[in-house]
């Protein structure tokens, strides 16, 4: 997992979810760019997504929160996508690949 991942460890698949502080917030004028929407009905929308919990406005624009990112299908996919990130990660390292990357880096 990135550093301040959350991990309770109960196996939930919301297990792999980052904390929702750690996650980098979207301006409503970025999704509706990248959406081709005008502003205004971004901003009707993502008001009605936020009442349902399905959103949140936080300093900077917009995040889903983590308990959202966790339920149904989504939730699993995520899941399934940290194990597979682990067992890549650990294969690296067993095989030195990491140790060279981490010489590989500038000092500071």
């Amino acid at each position: 997992l990135p550093p301040g991942a959350a991990r309770a460890g109960d196996g939930d698949r919301g297990d792999d979810v980052a904390d929702d502080g750690l996650r980098r917030a979207v301006a409503s004028s970025t999704v509706a760019r990248r959406l081709g929407l005008p502003s205004e009905t971004v901003r009707r929308r993502t008001l009605a997504l936020s009442a349902r919990g399905a959103c949140q406005r936080v300093r900077g624009g917009l995040i889903i929160p983590g308990e959202v990112l966790a339920q149904g299908p989504l939730g699993v996919a995520l899941a399934a996508n940290a194990a597979q990130l682990q067992r890549l990660f650990t294969a690296l390292s067993q095989l030195g690949v990491l140790a060279v990357w981490e010489g590989l880096r500038p000092a500071p």
